[in-house]
């Protein structure tokens, strides 16, 4: 084989490992651009904690309802706040520490919910 012919198979490879490259890079954003999520304010992850290595709990609005989710090898439901006076508390939290880094309203709200859950047991 001379030593064009090698070189023009070179040549032929690598144009089409390019193409194959450039193929791949315009369906992967063809993809994403399909499957992204545009926000429409029905959710929001309001806030969140980690607890343990791959361990959390999140506190997740979903339109108007509040849900407190403990995340780790699944996602669980521990409890759906429903009490008015919780919402509201929530609410004005949320909006308090909108600058506040991620997971500080959060700690403090669950804190206070669990001295209030605290209070109420030693009253029954």
């Amino acid at each position: 084989m001379s030593y064009w012919a090698y070189l023009g198979q070179i040549m032929l490879v690598i144009i089409i490992l390019i193409a194959l490259i450039v193929g791949a890079v315009v369906l992967i954003k063809f993809i994403n651009k399909k499957m992204s999520v545009t926000s429409n304010n029905t959710m929001e992850i309001i806030d969140g904690i980690s607890i343990a290595p791959n361990k959390g709990l999140y506190l997740v609005r979903v339109v108007s309802k509040y849900y407190l989710l403990g995340v780790g090898e699944s996602v669980r439901l521990i409890k759906e706040i429903d009490d008015p006076s919780e919402v509201d508390l929530i609410k004005e939290i949320s909006h308090s520490t909108q600058g506040a880094s991620f997971g500080d309203g959060f700690s403090e709200t669950l804190m206070q919910q669990i001295n209030k859950m605290k209070s109420n047991s030693k009253g029954e």
